[in-house]
């Protein structure tokens, strides 16, 4: 039996009301000319659209998206039919396929599409060039339109494992389309907002915080839970190995934080679980992941260290860092309250200084309801850095503000100009 959505309760409350608020918007439109286009009448409504059938959502108290699963719904504005595959063409990301990235993946029997993936991103750190990426909510009919609106397909595109997982539960597989992307020389790279495995709420509900280490033992109520859900994601990821693609799987992100289950968790404990989890995927024949892990930037008061909990075995470490905009005029605010012209990510340098790849794991605005963030921020904090980071991955629109590139201000120009893969410094 399909799981039930975690927004069923408003969704279709919300949804009865789509269709009056684009007529609304169009009509809007027509009589105050030169106020909005038709274009941009549609852009409102895909996001009210996006905002209501769901998606993780970046609004937590910390920096990263909460999970939600999500209904699904076709939806046509005007006469355009919604795209569910990409229309934008692949771009130039400058990636050479190689097997023999260094240093090697942490799974010695990984396929060999992992070795392709690390190489890529070895390939832009030699180069000082970073990669952009663009997160979309692949539980959605509209999942394609972040990708579509930039035009030219991103370096990078993310995605969460438990919408993936919904999707199926929905009737659409989208292991096909996000193939079909990596084809195309996307980088495929996945969080997971795992749902809670002791009340099966998502996974901000912090019920069980502190007793993670009973995920340890796989035979406890919880443990039963947390394995069944984390076997159905490895089965997706291996759909996705069955058709040559690699996925950067980034589980437990932000445990340096309080805002999930597993945050906060003792360090030894979530290393291990990690380490449990990429046991767990050997024994699976699961070999198509590079592994990865973020922490939380230290900004808001609530984080433990960011290389803490750094597991035994990982390809990648990263910062997720979502700013506050001050004011109307988009640009983030300190700690200090200040106004900065680059997004804080205080714990990257120590991430970076492991001697592990390093990224921008996720990043921009929080509460930006009107695209007046600028990108170049993101592009500030990139080219101060002294390891440059591998890529910056950009979230969906939701519920707190615009985040994805195209919504930004300058963002289309910003991503075209440096055809997906940048030089900031």
């Amino acid at each position: 039996m399909p799981r039930p959505t975690r927004h069923s309760r408003r969704v279709a409350a919300l949804l009865a009301t789509t269709g009056a608020v684009l007529a609304m918007v169009i009509a809007y439109a027509g009589a105050e000319v030169g106020l909005v286009s038709v274009s941009e009448a549609q852009d409102q409504v895909g996001d009210l659209v996006q905002q209501v059938t769901g998606g993780t959502d970046a609004g937590s108290a910390g920096a990263s998206p909460t999970a939600t699963a999500t209904a699904t719904a076709t939806v046509t504005v005007s006469e355009e039919p919604v795209t569910e595959t990409p229309s934008a063409q692949p771009s130039s990301t400058g990636g050479t396929c190689s097997t023999t990235p260094d240093p090697a993946p942490v799974d010695t029997s990984a396929d060999p599409a992992v070795g392709c993936l690390l190489a890529t991103l070895d390939g832009w750190l030699a180069s000082g060039r970073t990669g952009l990426g663009q997160q979309v909510n692949i539980s959605n009919d509209r999942w394609a339109r972040p990708l579509n609106r930039l035009g030219t397909l991103p370096a990078l595109v993310g995605f969460d494992a438990d919408e993936l997982v919904d999707a199926l539960d929905n009737g659409s597989d989208r292991t096909s389309d996000l193939a079909s992307l990596a084809d195309q020389g996307v980088l495929l790279t996945a969080s997971w907002h795992a749902p809670n495995p002791w009340t099966g709420g998502s996974s901000d509900d912090t019920t069980g915080q502190g007793q993670v280490a009973d995920l340890l033992d796989t035979g406890s109520a919880a443990g039963q839970v947390f394995w069944a859900d984390y076997d159905r994601v490895l089965d997706r990821f291996a759909a996705l190995g069955e058709r040559g693609a690699a996925v950067l799987f980034r589980p437990l992100h932000e445990a340096n934080g309080t805002w999930f289950w597993w945050g906060g968790a003792d360090a030894s404990t979530l290393t291990q679980l990690y380490a449990a989890m990429q046991d767990r995927a050997a024994e699976r024949g699961v070999h198509n992941l590079a592994w990865a892990y973020s922490a939380n930037v230290v900004s808001v008061g609530e984080e433990s260290s960011v290389t803490a909990a750094l597991p035994a075995r990982v390809d990648l470490v990263g910062i997720d860092s979502y700013c506050d905009v001050s004011g109307n005029d988009g640009r983030c605010t300190g700690s200090d309250g200040v106004a900065v012209d680059a997004v804080p990510v205080t714990g990257y340098s120590a991430l970076s200084g492991t001697g592990l790849r390093a990224a921008f794991t996720e990043i921009g605005p929080r509460h930006d309801y009107d695209g007046r963030f600028s990108p170049v921020s993101v592009g500030n904090a990139a080219g101060a850095q002294a390891d440059a980071p591998a890529y910056a991955l950009f979230w969906f629109d939701d519920s707190t503000g615009r985040k994805q590139i195209a919504s930004l201000d300058g963002g289309l120009d910003w991503f075209t100009t440096c055809t997906a893969v940048c030089s900031f410094g």
